[in-house]
């Protein structure tokens, strides 16, 4: 149970630093932009790409233990369309495929001491891929990290995400989800089984703009708390779709001037509500738990809110 009053209200209220947080987006998308300039120079499947900032790095609610997670955002049908032909294999052949990839990047580049020579040798071998696909812009995208980050820097390769570790340098974990542009939604691979998902935050940004610029940025601000109190009870950043749908739902005369004040007049507008008519951020014809870009469940959320209280 996280008892709140206003000090703790207020400095949970606080942001966190936002140098580090810039200065670790500047250094990861300038190493973004060598990488793909570096694959682009060699490779005709990419016409562009664009790095768009998807969690609440972007719209300011940040805390302490938050990542910058990245939208590598890509014009490349062709690799979408060879990935799809090569994944018309047998279930077998997939499983054999997923599990020799796995050795191979499990001791290539879980090692911080990778030599030069095994970096090349995998480099030389994603040039000559004759039918270059999704997969392989994964694995070179990583290749391409190793060569130009320091030893103290992780590059963890995951199921449809590139992750940038170094807490020395960099202070703030990144991580690069490449996508593919299909009008205003984005697609997102799963290297490790072929599957994939659209992802269409449709009115999202819209609204949260709407609700900041209503409530003054009150309600930036308490997005900010609740990201917090989240975190404290479940020890992981809440999904921001979650998040912000919940301030969203609440009335704008809740939103005062006095952080404290709102605070409560919030937390006990959502104790007392039927969280399954909240609406979702994203459209608000759908249903926040119908909301296929929201990962938390009603349980949790009934979990989360019942586990905060005032002195």
């Amino acid at each position: 149970m996280i008892v709140l009053n206003s000090k703790i209200v207020n400095d949970l209220a606080v942001s966190a630093s936002y140098k580090s947080f810039k200065n670790a987006y500047d250094y990861v998308s300038s190493c973004i932009n060598e990488v793909m300039d570096n694959i682009m120079n060699r490779n005709p499947y990419i016409s562009d790409y664009t790095l768009l900032i998807c969690n609440e790095a972007f719209t300011g609610c940040e805390i302490a233990a938050s990542s910058i997670d990245i939208f590598l955002a890509l014009n490349a049908i062709q690799l979408e369309l060879n990935y799809t032909t090569n994944n018309k294999n047998k279930f077998v052949d997939k499983l054999k495929a997923f599990w020799s990839n796995f050795r191979k990047n499990f001791r290539l580049y879980n090692s911080r001491k990778v030599s030069k020579k095994k970096v090349d040798k995998a480099e030389k071998k994603i040039i000559e891929t004759t039918n270059y696909s999704v997969k392989d812009l994964y694995n070179d995208i990583q290749i391409q990290l190793i060569k130009m980050c320091s030893k103290s820097t992780t590059i963890k390769l995951y199921n449809n995400k590139i992750s940038i570790v170094d807490k020395s340098e960099l202070g703030v974990d990144v991580n690069i989800y490449p996508v593919f542009i299909n009008e205003n939604r984005y697609k997102m691979y799963d290297w490790t089984n072929g599957k994939s998902i659209t992802i269409d935050f449709r009115d999202r940004y819209k609204n949260v703009n709407h609700m900041y610029n209503c409530t003054k940025q009150m309600s930036r601000i308490q997005t900010r708390i609740l990201n917090s109190l989240f975190y404290n009870v479940f020890k992981q950043v809440p999904n921001q779709i979650f998040t912000e749908s919940l301030i969203f739902n609440v009335p704008m005369e809740l939103f005062q001037n006095d952080i404290y004040e709102t605070t409560v007049n919030i937390i006990n507008f959502i104790k007392n509500g039927n969280l399954i008519k909240f609406k979702s951020i994203c459209n608000e014809n759908t249903l926040l738990f119908d909301e296929p870009l929201n990962v938390v469940t009603i349980e949790n959320a009934y979990r989360f809110i019942q586990n905060i209280s005032f002195e």
